[in-house]
């Protein structure tokens, strides 16, 4: 099952680890704003889902979802 419309990518953490995160499209993608992310991880993204590397994402997002990962 892929995300709603294209509403939700799929950060790669680690090899085996990914975050499940909203995105705006209205926002500049470039910018914190646009991304939410709710907590959650899976461990295989849906085979046609959007999955972007976490250098591709502003660094307070990034921020955001590993003091959230080491707090687990």
């Amino acid at each position: 099952m892929s995300s709603k419309h294209g509403k939700y990518v799929y950060i790669a953490i680690d090899k085996d680890l990914y975050a499940k995160v909203r995105l705006f499209k209205k926002k500049d993608p470039k910018s914190a704003d646009a991304y939410a992310f709710y907590g959650v991880f899976v461990k295989k993204p849906p085979r046609k889902a959007v999955v972007l590397s976490s250098s591709d994402l502003p660094e307070e997002v990034l921020n955001k979802i590993k003091s959230y990962l080491s707090s687990i």
